[in-house]
């Protein structure tokens, strides 16, 4: 298998679980969703998709926001400063907000 493969078969399965995951509450299911997103967007970085990248860390640091679990945190929001970076799109709010 070529890594193109490996990381759609990743993400295929990412999106699954983010799906199953979207009706449940709770800080646990919050950073599970955020660890999933980050995961998906170091994939689109990877496949160098960077406005898409940007798009699911985002939602990584707001899900990990929503959890309040500090290495999740830290986790999305080094994806989201790494999306941005490589998307060329200033951030537009600082980190620990």
């Amino acid at each position: 298998m070529t890594l193109a493969s490996l990381l759609a078969f990743a993400g295929e399965h990412a999106l699954l679980a983010l799906a199953l995951l979207e009706a449940v509450a709770g800080p646990a299911a919050a950073a599970t969703r955020s660890d999933l997103a980050t995961r998906y967007a170091w994939g689109r970085l990877r496949q160098g998709r960077y406005a898409d990248a940007l798009r699911w860390a985002t939602l990584a640091a707001r899900e990990s926001e929503a959890s309040g679990d500090k290495p999740t945190l830290a986790l999305a929001y080094n994806g989201l400063h790494s999306a941005h970076y490589y998307a060329g799109v200033a951030e537009d709010v600082p980190y620990a907000r």
